[in-house]
């Protein structure tokens, strides 16, 4: 047996039994709440928590930074939710958008997509007789 072989045989048992695949991860620097004063705060707790299991004061002081960033976290999130709704104040189309995206909800479409009109069309009157 050869290494081409070899090489062939292995790449083929990977990708039928552990295929390769591709996520979309979200940063969430990216989001437009979390500004410098935050980022150093995180920063500051990933040090933090590399030291927490050397003595008893640095887990404590971990623990300290993880309540500091939740709160500022939440602060930050209320005062940005608070923005858009004031700005979207006497327009509910803005406002209607805004909590679709904090829902997390996507929009369909309502007719279903199909080259062929004369089926599509058969399809309604099939089911609305």
């Amino acid at each position: 047996m050869q290494v081409q072989d070899l090489t062939s045989a292995a790449s083929f048992l990977l990708d039928e039994h552990a295929p390769y695949v591709t996520k979309n991860v979200a940063v969430v620097d990216s989001a437009p709440r979390f500004d410098s004063e935050y980022r150093d705060l995180r920063k500051e707790r990933r040090r933090a928590e590399k030291k927490k299991k050397k003595s008893p004061e640095h887990h404590r002081r971990y623990l300290d930074l993880c309540d500091e960033a939740n709160q500022l976290s939440n602060s930050k999130k209320k005062q940005y939710f608070k923005k858009i709704l004031d700005n979207s104040r006497g327009n509910p189309k803005t406002l209607y958008t805004m909590v679709n995206n904090v829902m997390d909800r996507k929009q369909d479409n309502a007719i279903p997509d199909t080259e062929n009109i004369e089926e599509l069309a058969s399809t309604f009157n099939t089911f609305f007789t």
